[in-house]
């Protein structure tokens, strides 16, 4: 007599394979979905963070300390930059979403060649933000230096401001850094 044991394997795979090949979304889709939905996340992450360093720095402009006012005016401007940034991105995102799924379900292969081309230009960007980022921090930090040096609260707190908003934003450069690289390495790019 025949053995059963192959006979209930083969029905053992096709359960098992049958509801997540009939279910599961391709790989490009669900990989731009999850990419756009990363997006939207931090964006709203900075428009947060951009809320909260706008309302610390207003919040240090009026004290009366010259050092505490200087570091709320750099706090001001970079919180302000973020929080305008993500709202932008925020709005623009959808559109972008929606234009890139429509290219995937009409076409894959211009969609992985376009979407392969506009990552790998977005990736190689991030180390011109993140020195950018190291900049303003070693800035802030010798202009705090500098400043505490002479006892100048006024240059103090203006590089001690710079800096700690600085590396809040390249915090939020590596993450979303790694967000753009792994969607880059979905699509086949090579970083």
């Amino acid at each position: 007599m025949p053995s059963p044991r192959p006979l209930l394997r083969a029905f053992l795979l096709a359960v098992i394979a049958w509801p997540t090949t009939a279910t599961a979304a391709p790989p490009l889709r669900e990989a731009a979905e999850t990419y756009y939905d990363r997006e939207d996340l931090y964006n709203g992450v900075y428009v947060g963070l951009g809320s909260v360093q706008t309302a610390a720095g207003i919040a240090l402009i009026t004290r009366p300390d010259p050092g505490l006012r200087a570091a709320g005016v750099a706090f001001t401007a970079v919180g302000g930059i973020q929080l305008l940034t993500g709202v932008i991105y925020l709005a623009l995102n959808p559109g972008w979403r929606r234009e890139a799924l429509t290219t995937l379900a009409s076409d894959e292969a211009s969609f992985q060649n376009t979407e392969r081309t506009r990552m790998a230009t977005i990736e190689s960007r991030f180390i011109y933000f993140k020195l950018a980022e190291l900049t303003a921090i070693a800035t802030g930090l010798v202009l705090g230096s500098v400043g505490a040096a002479r006892d100048q609260p006024l240059l103090m707190g203006a590089g001690a401001g710079l800096g700690v908003a600085a590396s809040g934003q390249l915090v939020m450069e590596h993450i979303v850094h790694d967000a753009a690289r792994d969607y880059l390495f979905t699509l086949g790019g090579r970083f």
